[in-house]
Order: structure tokens, then sequence, then C-alpha cells
């Protein structure tokens, strides 16, 4: 449009142009309505016939005035329309050429592109084909390659299935074999312990070993004898044969008990009118022990059978080799620091359910045991919602079971010192596990000992190397920034040791356990060892207390008139030597239970005892 308009302009130019050469000098009015021109001319028209105008126009030759304004204006705006038409005509036309032109070459694109779109679908579906014919021939070569491989696997199989059925039947026959002579070795040792203890009770040991004579010998060669056959059953190298042999070892074992019964009988029966010289007590002045006072050297100056006796000094030393060897099962599981995270999961797997133990029911205590022995059978347990299996790492179960026996002695420190009912509860979860795993049971002897050497029993005396500290820490003091425990306070915390201690002599499995692996006879051993050593300041008094508190019911219906000579020989030989060292509140409240049972004729049921078959 501004093409045109542009053209327009133009030509009105070369109009006026033109049209002043053609005129002179113009004196008049020619444009607008006041032209006198436009005026004359109109009237000229007017007047002027129509042939004649035309007669003129051919006839006048002569030079003649320009043509009126109007006229070449009318000219003018003719000629721009019809160049205005033609050039939207021509750009009309372009137009046109342009969107036929545009229209073809969609089409033509268009159409190739559908011709494109045709080849390719055409190109795919020629593609497809030959994929689902090689994807058919192919499932035809698997098909026959995995019903091949079915055919070999059942072959496998049923060979497998034989060859599994053969092992599971020699497996349960060497379990079987395993089980007899577990039961075997757990007869023996509950009868060599009670022979032990029947041996314990004898005056006179050289009295006892020339009237056996060969036979006492067997006491040493029976327990090797069996030994060799449990090391063949850890080596799954058993039969019938072993089996048969652990039995006539178990025969011979009751055998060598029956005639050592009989002979402490005669060598006892003779002791009776010799009161004196049975009764188990030191004469000489004992050493006294006081924290308040530094022990100097020459207070260490006194012969080990004051202190232990040689048989459970040999114990002690065993069992705390025992730990110290137990320890070496897992130190390299305590030296990568990127097991912290299992480590600490294996502490929360102990902790949480021994510090939730409790006699409120007893699938409370079942619940919490379960825990625990699964824990350490490398059975997967959930704390806290993670899973913790102490396999994850091959000294995950040594770590978990010294973890264990740890917290139990522990837990006599520090809850069974405050609640003593809660003694007998934690002692039947113990003795269980310990019937479950006979390694835990060392395992808490070891820790037993070390926080209190009085339950070997054991008064450990002062080597020259040893500073004041060293020593009563041997002992089983604290020392807090330097500073040792006040008494009453150590003798709080023994009292809780030892009363765990002692309810485990006395405590039932769960049901399906017959047997506990540490039972009363080893109560008996303990009194009569104890009585037999020099009495010490606080401790002796302390131990007794809890002792006969705890036990001495249990001991009476056991063993009957025995423990009652016994407790008289306590109250008229034992505790007048006590007295003469010690006056405190440790002996004044043993004094008075003695008393009791003196006027009642027998110790009083402890609370918390459980009953039989509680869980």
């Amino acid at each position: 449009m501004d093409e045109i308009l542009s053209s327009f302009e133009n030509l009105k130019i070369s109009a006026f142009s033109k049209y002043s050469k053609l005129t002179g000098d113009i004196n008049n009015v020619t444009i607008g309505p006041n032209s006198t021109i436009l005026h004359d001319a109109n009237e000229e028209e007017q007047k002027t016939p129509e042939p004649q105008k035309r007669q003129n126009l051919i006839e006048d030759k002569s030079p003649r005035s320009p043509p009126p304004l109007n006229q070449v204006l009318h000219v003018i705006e003719t000629q721009r329309r019809e160049k205005l038409q033609e050039t939207i005509d021509d750009h009309y036309n372009k137009f046109e050429k342009f969107s036929k032109s545009r229209k073809e070459e969609k089409e033509n694109q268009w159409y190739f592109k559908q011709q494109e779109f045709i080849q390719s679908m055409h190109d795919t579906e020629q593609m497809i084909l030959q994929m689902l014919n090689q994807s058919d021939a192919n499932k035809s070569k698997q098909n026959e390659n995995l019903i091949k491989h079915y055919q070999d696997m059942a072959q496998r199989k049923m060979q497998y299935e034989q060859q599994l059925e053969k092992t599971k039947e020699k497996q349960r026959i060497l379990n079987e074999h395993i089980e007899k002579i577990k039961k075997c070795q757990l007869e023996f040792r509950s009868v060599y312990q009670e022979i032990i203890t029947i041996i314990k009770t004898c005056p006179s040991s050289d009295e006892l070993k020339k009237s056996l004579g060969d036979s006492f010998k067997l006491l040493k060669i029976l327990p090797e004898s069996l030994d060799e056959v449990v090391a063949k059953c850890r080596n799954y190298n058993v039969d019938e044969e072993q089996f048969l042999r652990a039995v006539s070892i178990v025969n011979q074992v009751k055998n060598l008990k029956h005639e050592i019964e009989e002979t402490v009988s005669r060598i006892n029966h003779k002791k009776v009118e010799e009161p004196d010289k049975a009764a188990p007590l030191a004469q000489s002045t004992p050493v006294k022990v006081d924290p308040k006072t530094p022990v100097e050297k020459n207070d260490s100056i006194r012969t080990i059978t004051d202190c232990v006796s040689v048989t459970n000094l040999k114990k002690y030393a065993e069992i705390k080799q025992f730990l110290s060897n137990h320890s070496q099962l897992y130190k390299d599981l305590l030296a990568e620091e990127q097991l912290k995270q299992f480590r600490f999961d294996c502490k929360k797997a102990i902790n949480i359910p021994v510090n939730a133990l409790s006699a409120v029911n007893s699938d409370h205590l079942r619940d919490k045991y379960v825990k625990l022995n699964n824990l350490l059978s490398g059975k997967t347990v959930i704390v806290a919602d993670r899973q913790v299996n102490a396999l994850k790492h091959p000294q995950g179960i040594p770590f978990c079971m010294d973890l264990l026996a740890r917290k139990f002695v522990l837990q006599g420190d520090l809850m069974i010192s405050s609640n003593p009912e809660a003694a007998f509860c934690y002692a039947t979860i113990i003795v269980s596990l310990w019937n479950d795993f006979p390694d835990f049971g060392k395992l808490l002897l070891g820790y037993f000992y070390t926080e209190c050497p009085y339950l070997v029993p054991f008064y450990i005396p002062k080597t020259e190397e040893q500073t004041t500290e060293e020593y009563y820490q041997v002992l089983g003091y604290h020392y807090i920034d330097g500073q040792i425990e006040k008494q009453d306070k150590f003798l709080k915390r023994m009292t809780g040791i030892l009363r765990l201690y002692f309810a485990i002599f006395i405590a039932k499995p769960k049901r399906g356990q017959t047997k506990n692996p540490y039972d009363i006879t080893n109560a008996w051993i303990f009194l009569a060892s104890i009585l037999k050593l020099k009495p010490q300041l606080d401790i002796t008094a302390t131990v007794l207390h809890v002792f006969l508190e705890t036990v001495g019911f249990e001991m009476e219906l056991v063993y009957g008139m025995a423990f009652k000579k016994l407790v008289v020989i306590i109250m008229e030989k034992f505790m007048p030597t006590l007295k003469k060292i010690d006056s405190g509140g440790p002996v004044t409240r043993l004094e008075v239970l003695l008393q009791d049972y003196k006027s009642k004729g027998h110790f009083e049921t402890p609370n918390g005892i459980l009953p039989n078959n509680f869980w």
C-alpha cells in the first residue's frame, strides 16, 4: 500500500509540473470553489452545444489555453485509480501465485512425508516380522535347552536328595551318639562334683587316699578318658563304640562315688568323737585388712594357705586364665574402628533385655531368655528396629558372650545391691544360659572372681610390687579421683555381687532343662572352704551373713543334720574367733541372724525366690 501511495504522489507532482509548463502567468483564482476559470469554463461548457463542442475541438487547431485544473485532476485521479488498481491486481496476482506455489509446495512436502512415513511403517513391520521370526526360532531353541536343563536339574536333584538322605541319616546317627555322650558327660560331671564334695567333707584326705588305694587314681584317669571321647565328638568322629565307652566311664565313676561315700562315712564315723579336730577353723591370729590404713610389706607376710586353699587357688588360676584366653578371641573386633556400630549394636542387644529383667511373669522371663539365647546362637535379633546378628563378624559371638557375663556381674553391683529380691530372676536366666553355653558359665565365674575374690574364697595378699591403691583394687575396692570408696559403699556393692552368686546355687533353670550346672554342692564347698580360712575384717562376716540369708534354708533341706552341725560349729567355734578381730555392723548382723536361727530352728526362705517351673 505504501508503494501505491508513493506512486500516486509522484503522479501528482508530474501532472503539476506539466501543467505549469503549459500555462503562463496565472492571475486569477484557479483552484477551489472561488476559481473564476472553473466558473467560466463551466458556463461556456453549458452554453456550447455538444456537437458544436466536438466540431470546435476538431476544427480548432489553433493554439489554445491549457485545460482547466479540475479536468487535470480528474485525469490524474482516473490515472491514479487505474494505476492503483493495476498495482493491487498485480499484488493480488502475485499473492495468488505465491499462495498457489506454497500450497503446491506443502502438498508436495506432505506427500513426500506421507510416503516416507508409509515406507518407515513398512520397514518397521518388516523388522518386527523378522524379529518375531527370530524370536520364535530362539524360543524354540531355548525351550529345547530349558527342557534339557530341567531334565538335568531333576536328575541332579534326585541324586542330591538321595545323597542328602544318606548324609542326614549319618548326621542323625552322629547327633544321637553325640547327644548320648553329652548326657553321659553331664551325668559324669554331676557325679564327679558330688565326689569332690564328699571328699571335701572328709576330715582326713590322707586316710581317704590310703583307704581307696588304686581306686583314688580313677579320679584323674576317668575325666581324662571322658575328655578323649568328648574330643572326638568335637571332631564329629564318634560312633556306637565311643558311646558305649562313655557309658562305661559313667558307670565307673558311679561305682567310685559309692566306694568313696562308704569310705568317707567310715572316716567321719571315727571322727564323731573328736569334734574339735574336725572343726574347720583357723586357730592362729587373723590378719586385718582395713582400707583406711596403708598396707605395709610386713602385713603381706602370711602363708598362702591362710588366704586360700590349694584346690581353690588352682580353680581360681584356671578360671582367670580362661578369661584371659577368651579375651584374645575378639581382640581384632575391638581393634577395628569401622566396626564401632556393630559393637554398639551388640551391646544394646545385651543391655536392653538384661536391664529389663524382672519376675513380673513367666512370659517376660522367657522373652528375655530367648533374645539372649538367640544372640549367642548366632540368630538375628531385633533391637530398636535394627537387626543384630553376632555372626556378621567371625569374632562376634565370643565378644557378645563376654559382654553378657560382664553385664550380669555388674547387675549384682548396680541392681541387686539395692534390690535383693531381683537376684533370683537374674540367677534363673544365668543358669538357663549356662546350660546352653558352658563357656558363658566360665566367663561369669571369671568376672565374679575379678570383682569379688571372696567368692573363691580368696583373701588375696599384697605383693611387694603393688602399691596400696593397686592392692585394694585387686580386693574389689573402687577408686574415684584417687580416693578409695567408703567402706559402707564397698560392702553394699559386695553384698549385691555375693547375693547374685549365691542365688545361682539354688536357682532352677527353665522348663526343659533339668540340671543346674552350678548347683548347691558348690555352696557346701564354698562354706567349708571359707570356714577354714582366717577371717578378715568386715568382709568375712558380710559373706557369711549373705550366704546363710540366701541359701541357708536350701542347705538345710538338702544336707539336713550335717548342715545343722556345721551351723552349730559356726556359732560356737567360728564366731568367737571372728569377734576377736571385728565388732562392727557386719558381725552384729551375722550374730542376729544366727540367734534368729537358733530360736526358730531354721533359716527363713528369702523374698523373691521363684517357685519351681515358674517359666
